[in-house]
């Protein structure tokens, strides 16, 4: 099938496959502008992209992760775990897997720059070496979390209290209002932002040996 060069086809091509339209405008993937990224934009995208590749026991979606890493984190980075997968928004939750067979280095590249872009549309600083560290902690231990709880055939079907399989809308919501009330230096202690608070005996329970960091 042909298509005339007044069609889409012509119309990536010239774009040169590198730019996806927001309604805040056009942003390209290789030298984005902050300018162009809104925390609402990002929250639409979080709610609806699912974790996993959708390989799991219903609906999870990537802006309910970033809740969970979020209260993992140490309280003071706790953004940056709200924010670790924003990027997600704009380009999708490429697995692991498919990134070590494209080139892992490629990918982080672009992954680094939006991310560097959504930092600074939100105003706050970019993250040092200890904080991606301890966010990077998090996030594993939320993929162990998901793991045994949502994949098929590792106790998918079992409850678990931070786990709520929130739909779109919700987690979309969730995410907004969490990633505003830390930026206007609120915690996540109030209505409408986590809202996960649980009985001190449920987490012992659910997070057993997580380490003494986000605990202490």
């Amino acid at each position: 099938m042909e298509v005339g060069t007044n069609g889409i086809g012509s119309m990536f091509h010239a774009r040169k496959n590198t730019t996806i339209e927001l309604p805040g405008g056009d942003l390209d993937l290789v030298a984005p502008l902050p300018q162009r990224i809104h925390l609402e934009d990002l929250a639409r995208g979080l709610g609806k992209l699912c974790r996993w590749s959708g390989q799991i026991d219903g609906f999870y979606s990537v802006a309910e992760h970033s809740l969970l890493v979020a209260r993992l984190c140490p309280e003071r980075w706790q953004l940056d775990g709200l924010l670790h997968d924003a990027h997600e928004a704009l380009m999708g939750d490429i697995i692991t897997p498919v990134k070590w067979a494209i080139g892992y280095s490629r990918i982080r590249k672009i992954e680094d720059r939006l991310l560097r872009a959504v930092y600074m549309s939100c105003g706050v600083p970019l993250p040092d070496r200890e904080q991606r560290e301890a966010v990077q902690r998090a996030d594993a231990h939320a993929a162990r979390i998901e793991y045994h709880h949502l994949k098929y055939g590792k106790g998918g079907g079992n409850r678990h209290p931070f786990i709520r399989r929130l739909v779109p809308e919700e987690a979309a919501a969730r995410w907004l209002a969490s990633v505003h009330c830390l930026i206007d230096g609120g915690t996540l202690d109030v209505p409408g932002t986590l809202s996960f608070s649980e009985p001190e005996e449920q987490e012992s329970v659910c997070f057993g040996q997580l380490p003494q960091e986000r605990l202490s």
